[in-house]
């Protein structure tokens, strides 16, 4: 190699023009994987959407299954509530020698202590929800 081409070859104009098609190479290779991977971002996107949406309809859906669930249980602590005043008012106006039958007659009436044995033969008419008429 001849000492002007050896300086040709390392001169500041050189690899000027060596860094740059270098820098214009990795923005082609740059733009081809942007544009390659662009249906991916956009079924990624997609995706996100759905699920977003499918959240969005669940905590609506949860919401209002949350409110019902809690009417639902204000209704049957009202139910409950009423039962035993009905009880402790069946029990307050027996007469004095029907009070024990009077009392296991509404405890027997409770969901909880329907198979208890000393309501055995005990017959009791259970509307749709499972509460006990009062046949008095």
């Amino acid at each position: 190699m001849t000492p002007s081409e050896f300086r040709r070859l390392f001169s500041p104009a050189h690899w000027a023009l060596v860094a740059a098609g270098l820098v214009a190479c990795l923005a082609v290779i740059a733009a081809l994987i942007w544009f390659a991977t662009a249906p991916g971002r956009e079924r990624a996107r997609a995706a996100e959407a759905r699920a977003e949406a499918q959240m969005s309809q669940a905590r609506t859906s949860s919401a209002a299954d949350a409110v019902e669930s809690a009417g639902r249980q204000a209704l049957a602590e009202d139910q409950i509530h009423r039962n035993t005043e009905a009880s402790e008012n069946a029990i307050r106006n027996a007469p004095a020698s029907q009070r024990t039958g009077v009392a296991l007659d509404e405890l027997c009436m409770r969901k909880s202590a329907r198979h208890d044995p000393q309501c055995a033969g005990r017959v009791f008419d259970y509307d749709a929800a499972g509460v006990a008429a009062r046949s008095r």
